[in-house]
């Protein structure tokens, strides 16, 4: 039944015009030119301000034409927020801000910024585990689930590029 209701919603939304980004956090991370912790700093029109943890002193800017919403942690759904003024976080780039990932105890809990007008879906492999208020699905010969991913702090080092 949970597959038929997944392969359903799929079927709806990519029948519309609300379209899930759908994300390979892997490949996200093997992809991007920069994953590393950054202060964010401020918002101005269209451009995030903020300083890697690396370079504090630096203060760097990346495009955020659609910001529609800042990031409330006690609320759940992450996907379509971008993370407040003084938040750190892990951000995950290239030519522009492809996720974000938050301290949860002993992981990162990863997210989509992106406004797609739906919840963004991820695929993934071990040592990537589901969030545990979403159910696990098998998306061909992957796991995946609704609205992010966790990964033990320890186990980025191999994707850290800052």
């Amino acid at each position: 039944m949970k597959v038929f209701a997944t392969v359903s919603v799929c079927f709806i939304l990519l029948t519309s015009f609300v379209k899930p980004r759908f994300v390979d956090v892997e490949e996200e991370l093997q992809n991007a030119s920069f994953v590393g912790e950054v202060l964010v700093r401020s918002y101005g029109p269209k451009y995030m301000y903020y300083s890697r943890l690396a370079t504090p002193t630096v203060i760097d800017s990346t495009v955020c034409n659609h910001v529609i919403a800042y990031a409330d942690y006690t609320d759940g759904y992450l996907t379509n927020t971008w993370p407040n003024a003084n938040d750190v976080v892990l951000m995950v780039a290239s030519e522009y801000v492809s996720l974000f990932a938050q301290v949860q105890k002993d992981d990162y809990r990863f997210w989509s910024p992106h406004f797609t007008g739906s919840v963004a879906m991820f695929s993934f492999n071990a040592p990537f585990r589901k969030l545990p208020t979403e159910d696990e699905d098998t998306w061909g010969d992957k796991k995946g689930c609704w609205d992010g991913c966790l990964l033990k702090k320890e186990e980025l080092v191999k994707w850290r590029k800052d």
